[in-house]
């Protein structure tokens, strides 16, 4: 069989050999990391929108994947990250400037050109002094490691590199903690907890007002963007064709290598083949795209799929618009061997697409299933580990989700962050240590059956969504459940959902008006907890005394509520205390000295605020919650 194809010539398209790097997460041999996470007005962790900035989270994964930490937290940081490799393993630095970096080793493959580092969602925002709280492994990483135990530091910085890592800003929706407290209380502080969120923050959080959403953890920043190259010209001068000479003589037919190609896919195309009756369909222009590679004709078939994934991708998402284009429009690289943001591992199976902040619009392609590890859809191309598309905020999905569901049990990062998605969550792959979904249009799919089976799911950052829905009580039993966001996302019922849960280190619920009921008694048996954040929302009843048993708990908000009765003088016990603010509720009574005495040198409370004109507070350092924001 001869084909006659001429030499398509398009622009010459360098790639950097060398792994692509995301401020926060990496995908090298060691541990991928996200940094900056951010957190809007709220303090939540999250992701930085410079540094990541392009969902915080702890843990690592491939391709600027957050891994979840392998230990307890130490204190909270400000937001979780994520990242992955060997079923990426993530590790959480003590550097509260990168994020935890995720680990493909395990795969020993090529990412991207090389290894590609993929962003986790960052928090930006980070209350005065609001604990955010760090994933040793990286909010990205699975908490089957051993967790760095890392400790608060003050106004974090945070957003999830590989482990989300949010940090709250000032005064957030609900006061959200920053980073934990500078300095560890003197007379025998409880030390904050080993499983820190990816990123540390820096300082303590700033305090946001409850009326501002707190800006949400995302993955670490993307890969330093490089100016689109120039975009080759796609279309072939003429198609290859190949000619058939089976039948001899007069019968010998010519055959367009086109339709080769597509009989080839069919058995595997997400629709059946249909799409590929329309020539303005995205997947009959990858099918073209493909037809200009060299050696079309003998692509082996997992190589032939991974390149229709990504040139899915390409022409679905709005590729001539990218921001960094290396690699995807060449005839001359193969899809482990240079494109920009895809990851491989030894067996030359794609493992990591990280796409972040990268300018993609348009509709994200659900042929990317066909990547994954397991299931239905698997092809044996790929064994999907991350999938990264933060921050790109004309990107969507159609309102239709349900494809997430088909990503296989090795997706261990997804992050969808500040992106158009809509629609209603859809049952979530059972590895996944990490899940950004914040500042979407989502609205639905906040119900227990979707989250069944997530038993390494450590980080999960909801802020900023439309669900108008309570929290299912079964989240309790999501047993690595350490990073958890759902600030300024309408949620209704009360707190209920917290009974039990088993290793909360950081929980950020601000800006819920509708979230309402008793502070329950039982919160003061989460002897994980080290930072709590439920300010602007509609709790009322009084403070019980069993939240002076939470000797971890640095930072609390529970101003702007309609909380009654007294100051309980228990909260003098919790010696770790670098932050407390009371201010904007209907409580009465002095200001209980003993409260006060945390103040003094050998202990860390360096944020008291309250409503003074009320308690006579004498050593509060403010009274209203626009004041308290300001310092």
């Amino acid at each position: 069989i001869s084909v006659d194809e001429g030499p398509i010539s398009n622009d010459a398209i360098s790639v950097d050999e060398g792994p692509i790097s995301n401020d926060a997460i990496s995908v090298d041999e060691g541990p991928i990391s996200n940094d900056n996470g951010s957190v809007d007005d709220a303090d939540q962790l999250s992701y930085d929108d410079q540094d990541r900035d392009g969902p915080t989270s702890p843990s690592g994964g491939i391709i600027g994947v957050p891994v979840p930490p392998t230990s307890e937290p130490t204190a909270p940081t400000t937001a979780p990250t994520a990242a992955a490799t060997k079923s990426p393993v993530v590790r959480l630095t003590k550097d509260p400037t990168r994020s935890p970096t995720v680990d493909l080793s395990d795969r020993t493959g090529t990412v991207g050109p090389s290894l590609i580092e993929i962003p986790v969602a960052e928090p930006t925002v980070a209350p005065t002094k609001t604990p955010t709280k760090v994933p040793t492994k990286t909010p990205t990483v699975a908490p089957t490691e051993t967790p760095v135990t890392l400790e608060p530091t003050k106004t974090p910085t945070g957003r999830p590199t590989r482990s989300p890592t949010a940090t709250p800003t000032k005064t957030p929706s609900s006061p959200p903690p920053t980073g934990s407290p500078t300095s560890n209380p003197t007379k025998t502080p409880t030390t904050p907890p080993t499983k820190a969120p990816t990123g540390i923050p820096t300082k303590a959080p700033v305090i946001t007002v409850p009326t501002k959403a707190p800006t949400t953890p995302r993955p670490t920043p993307s890969p330093t963007t490089k100016a689109p190259t120039k975009t080759p010209t796609m279309t072939p001068t003429s198609s290859p064709t190949v000619t058939d000479r089976t039948g001899g003589g007069a019968s010998d037919s010519v055959i367009p290598l086109i339709s080769i190609l597509q009989g080839r896919l069919e058995p595997n195309s997400y629709f059946g083949g249909v799409e590929f009756e329309s020539q303005n369909s995205y997947q009959y222009k990858a099918l073209q795209r493909i037809e200009q590679q060299e050696g079309a004709l003998s692509l082996s078939a997992h190589k032939l799929i991974q390149y229709y994934v990504l040139y899915c991708i390409y022409y679905s998402a709005g590729g001539s618009g990218w921001v960094t284009t290396d690699g995807w429009t060449r005839n001359d690289l193969e899809p482990c061997s240079g494109f920009y943001g895809v990851a491989c591992d030894d067996d030359n199976a794609i493992v990591g697409i990280n796409l972040y902040d990268n300018g993609l619009s348009g509709q994200f392609p659900p042929e990317v299933t066909l990547l994954a590890s397991d299931g239905f859809r698997s092809t044996n191309a790929g064994h999907l580990r991350s999938l990264d598309l933060y921050l790109n905020p004309n990107l969507g999905n159609g309102n239709d989700n349900h494809w997430v569901s088909e990503l296989g049990s090795s997706l261990k990062y997804l992050f969808v962050g500040k992106t158009a998605f809509g629609g209603s969550i859809s049952k979530l792959p059972s590895g996944l240590i990490e899940f950004d979904a914040s500042h979407t249009n989502i609205n639905g799919g906040l119900v227990a059956s979707n989250f069944e089976g997530l038993d390494h799911l450590t980080w999960l950052l909801l802020d900023g969504c439309k669900f108008q829905t309570s929290i299912p009580t079964e989240f309790a039993q999501l047993p690595s459940l350490e990073y958890f966001y759902i600030s300024d996302a309408q949620i209704t019922g009360d707190l209920s959902y917290l009974e039990g849960m088993p290793k909360l280190f950081e929980h950020f619920a601000s800006n819920n008006p509708n979230l309402g009921g008793e502070l329950f008694s039982f919160i003061g048996d989460i002897e994980s907890l080290a930072s709590l954040n439920l300010g602007g929302n509609g709790l009322e009843g009084s403070i019980p005394s069993s939240f002076g048993n939470l000797d971890n708990l640095q930072q609390l908000w529970l101003n702007d509520n309609s909380l009654s009765g007294q100051i309980p003088s228990e909260l003098s016990e919790l010696i770790s205390l670098e932050t407390l603010e009371l201010q904007g509720n209907n409580m009465t009574g002095d200001f209980p000295p003993e409260i006060c005495d945390l103040k003094n040198p050998g202990y860390s409370l360096t944020k008291l605020g309250a409503d003074c004109s009320v308690h006579k507070c004498e050593c509060c350092d403010c009274c209203t919650t626009e004041f308290c924001q300001e310092l």
